[in-house]
């Protein structure tokens, strides 16, 4: 995912502990803010305290996840699994799925989740969620889970990919970074 221009500075003390981090900075002019660490150490790494906007492009496709806002999300991992998580997420969506309109944001607080970082997003009505589920090697897994109110909904999510689940109509995605 491209962060656009940013400062970057490597922070001295934490090498003396075996660690690496790297300080990153992004202010209004270069595309919005943006602050943050992340850090590498033998067995893990991590994000820390990263607050601002990323710009996910086709990161996601073909889920049409188009933007998350970050606010105070730290994770980390440790032998590949996740071991802490914590802080929000805002989705912006744009596009339909199996004819439905998506609303513009999801939002939701990040989380570990059997050894994955679990980013469980919920629209303002209650009628739309995806969960994302990002492992420590790249790999992630979506389930969009949409709970339609209206009959001729139900056949166009069917004919889109979905099947009746549980709390809905689920579609899953699977993609890797």
């Amino acid at each position: 995912m491209a962060l656009g221009d940013v400062h970057a500075r490597l922070n001295v003390l934490p090498l003396f502990l075996g660690r690496a981090r790297l300080s990153l900075s992004r202010d209004e002019a270069s595309g919005g803010r943006f602050s943050g660490a992340v850090t590498v150490s033998r067995h893990g790494f991590g994000l820390d305290d990263l607050n601002g906007q990323l710009r996910t492009g086709a990161l996601f496709a073909p889920l049409p996840v188009t933007t998350l806002d970050l606010s105070a999300v730290t994770v980390h991992f440790d032998n590949e699994m996740c071991e802490s998580a914590e802080g929000e997420v805002r989705a912006g969506l744009s596009g339909e799925v199996g004819g439905i309109m998506l609303p513009a944001g999801l939002r939701g607080n990040v989380r570990c989740a059997e050894g994955a970082l679990l980013l469980p997003l919920i629209g303002q009505s209650g009628l739309e969620q995806v969960n994302i589920r990002i492992s420590a090697g790249g790999r992630w897994r979506a389930d969009l889970v949409v709970r339609p109110t209206d009959p001729a909904a139900i056949e166009r999510l069917t004919a889109a990919g979905f099947a009746a689940g549980p709390g809905g109509y689920v579609r899953r995605i699977d993609g890797s970074f």
